[in-house]
């Protein structure tokens, strides 16, 4: 008898929105650019405050999460209201970092990025991690309308703005519920993403 199965899976997947109004967001989103998430010097600072009561940003958020509910896991909540925008400007980028959400210890949260506004050559997410001694760099290509969900635990950046023109993205991290037990805990897609978790 052969057994096989995979010692980590790291997965991600991208989708192209219809229906959002990108105009609205990046409106509403440059309205609160200063309104930061963290204080200078932590990468929360490169962040700005979402704002969820604008009827065009709450359509785009209530359409990720049905999105993440069925593509990777019916459970997934909303951990403290973590959503928010990052403008990025000409010549800047976003340096290397990980998503923290949810309970301390607990797991990876699903990470999500969107892009209302993405001018070209203005800055492609790159992931990077370890696999077999090697350091492996997975980039993607970002577009306008279009949404990527990964694991929020692996590494990543965004490589420089070489457009003339803002950068917009929506973020955020969706998490299992608090009261998750473990035990009988149905992974349905969701160990695609994080690969794995030790309880």
């Amino acid at each position: 008898l052969i057994m096989f199965k995979p010692l980590v899976c790291l997965g991600m997947s991208t989708h192209k929105l219809q229906g959002i109004n990108n105009k609205a967001i990046c409106k509403a989103a440059l309205e609160l650019q200063d309104d930061k998430m963290g204080p200078e010097g932590n990468t929360r600072h490169e962040d700005s405050e979402y704002p969820l009561d604008d009827k065009d940003c709450k359509k785009l958020f209530n359409k990720v999460l049905e999105i993440a509910r069925k593509e990777i896991h019916s459970k997934l909540i909303l951990f403290e209201n973590d959503v928010w925008a990052h403008i990025l400007e000409p010549n800047e980028s976003t340096m290397l970092h990980i998503h923290q959400s949810g309970p301390k210890n607990g797991p990876p949260p699903i990470s999500w990025v969107y892009y209302p506004s993405s001018p070209p050559r203005s800055g492609n997410i790159v992931f990077t991690f370890e696999c077999n001694a090697n350091r492996v760099n997975i980039e993607e290509e970002i577009e306008e309308s279009k949404l990527i969900f990964f694991s929020g635990a692996i590494p990543h950046y965004t490589k420089k703005n070489f457009s003339n023109k803002n950068r917009i993205s929506i973020s955020g991290n969706f998490n299992l519920p608090l009261d998750t037990h473990w035990d009988t805990f149905d992974e349905e897609n969701w160990l695609a993403y994080v690969g794995d978790f030790v309880n």
